[in-house]
């Protein structure tokens, strides 16, 4: 009596746990989580940009380009600037956010210094 291989048990075939790694050419595996994250992921943190404030795209806006991208920047109300100013901002950057018409992500400014 012949019996066929199981599947999987064809010869040539790897189990998942035998897939290669980083060095075999495949994708690395990551460990699997022992638990759910302490705190959210997908909450924008604070970033430093560097960066000119440039001509705004409509009235009431201000905007800066830094590293090739527009930034909507929503200033403290004790802070201003200038088209062509060099600054450096602390902010949250709110991406989903698009209730203006100004370009480029929203930043939520906490901080504004000369660059």
């Amino acid at each position: 009596m012949t019996t066929s291989p199981a599947p999987g048990d064809e010869p040539g075939a790897t189990s998942p746990s035998s897939s290669p790694g980083p060095s075999g050419g495949g994708l690395p595996l990551l460990p699997r989580p022992t638990a759910p994250p302490t705190a959210p992921t997908d909450v924008p943190r604070p970033t430093v940009l560097v960066g000119e404030v440039v001509e705004p795209s409509a009235a009431g806006c201000v905007e800066m380009t830094s590293g090739g991208q527009v930034f909507s920047l929503q200033l403290p109300a004790d802070v201003e600037v200038s088209v062509g100013d060099r600054v450096r901002v602390t902010g949250t950057p709110r991406p989903v956010e698009r209730g203006t018409a100004c370009a480029g992500t929203q930043v939520v400014v906490t901080d504004v210094a000369p660059a």
